[in-house]
């Protein structure tokens, strides 16, 4: 193994603990198939930007309904 890949390993044997312990035990279980740092970013990456997407979505509906309905 040289230098640049145990770096990457020891990283990776540190990061994703750390990610795992920050989730909350009613979200962990939509993250247990991530078996590296890597995807269990990317997939907290993507949560998060359903939740900004659903957040605007949300927020269109709500002025359009308002408009229509003048409340």
């Amino acid at each position: 193994m040289s230098k640049q890949d145990k770096k990457a390993y020891d990283l990776e044997k540190k990061a994703f603990p750390i990610l795992t312990q920050a989730l909350s035990k009613e979200i962990y279980h939509q993250f247990v198939n991530c078996t590296t740092t890597k995807a269990l970013w990317d997939t907290l990456k993507a949560r998060g930007e359903g939740k900004a997407t659903t957040r605007k979505l949300r927020h269109m509906l709500s002025e359009m309904f308002s408009s229509v309905y003048g409340k």
